[in-house]
This record gives structure tokens, C-alpha cells and sequence, in this order.
């Protein structure tokens, strides 16, 4: 049901990046990883490469098994956080399906530290690029979220 809206809603604008990092975000919580990787790649090539979508793009590729596009998407992040801001809760989250827990942990505090905006929104990310596992969920608890 929600596809069938987030398919409207590219039919309105194709050239929107929004719906695809929707739809792949959608497609993860469902385990079709191919499916959302190739949808989070249109959100990067849409978006101009904003940081949220090459985060999931860099989640996607991860979870999907492609671990060079997805180190190649972290770097490319990292790269632009040191010449300018990334949030650092978009480099946890692939830091999380990294399966690098205490580097995720770290980025979470400063996350907190730095008043993210994207903090608040963590829960809502698909398991296979957020919460769940329990030093991650106590971070959150730690933070009421």
C-alpha cells in the first residue's frame, strides 16, 4: 500500500529524489536489498548527492552484500565531513550495517552532542540500517528515544 503511494508520488514528479529514498527504505524493510539499493542510487543521482540519501545508498550496498560500493560511499562521506558537516547519525547508521557497533555507538554520542536533527528519526530507519541490536538500543534509551 505504501509503495503503491510512493509510486504516485514519483508518476507526479520523476525527477524528485524524495520517493526513491522512500522506496528504498521500503524496499529494505521488506529484505529486497537489490531492489533498494538500486532505488537509493537514483536518490543520490537525483538528490545531487545530498549526505542522507548516499548514507542509505552506502546502508543498502552493505546489506546487499556489495561491501566496495558501499566502503566507497562511507569514504565518500567522510571525505565531505571533513571539509564540511555531515550528521554523524547518517555515518552511524553505516556504521551499523558495517556491523561496527562501537563506532556507531561513538557517532550516536556525538550525534547527541551536536544536536543531530536526524537523532530523533533513527527509529524509523529498517533494521538492516538502524536500531536493534541492544548496545545501540541502550545508547537510544539513554537519549528517551
Amino acid at each position: 500500500e505504501a509503495r503503491a503511494e510512493l509510486e504516485k508520488a514519483v508518476a507526479l514528479d520523476p525527477t524528485h529524489w524524495l520517493p526513491h529514498w522512500e522506496l528504498s527504505l521500503a524496499a529494505a524493510r521488506l529484505g529486497r536489498m537489490g531492489e533498494s539499493c538500486a532505488e537509493a542510487e537514483e536518490a543520490v543521482r537525483l538528490s545531487g548527492e545530498a549526505s542522507v540519501a548516499v548514507a542509505i545508498h552506502a546502508c543498502a550496498c552493505y546489506a546487499r552484500g556489495d561491501a566496495p560500493k558501499g566502503e566507497a560511499l562511507r569514504a565518500q562521506l567522510e571525505e565531505r565531513g571533513r571539509a564540511g558537516y555531515v550528521p554523524p547519525g547518517l555515518l552511524a547508521l553505516i556504521d551499523m550495517a558495517r556491523g561496527e557497533l562501537d563506532a556507531a555507538a561513538r557517532r550516536l554520542e556525538a550525534s547527541a552532542d551536536s544536536k543531530d536533527p536526524w537523532l530523533c528519526t533513527f527509529r524509523n530507519f529498517p533494521a538492516p540500517f538502524g536500531p536493534g541490536q541492544a548496545p545501540i538500543e541502550a545508547l537510544l534509551a539513554r537519549f528517551d528515544l
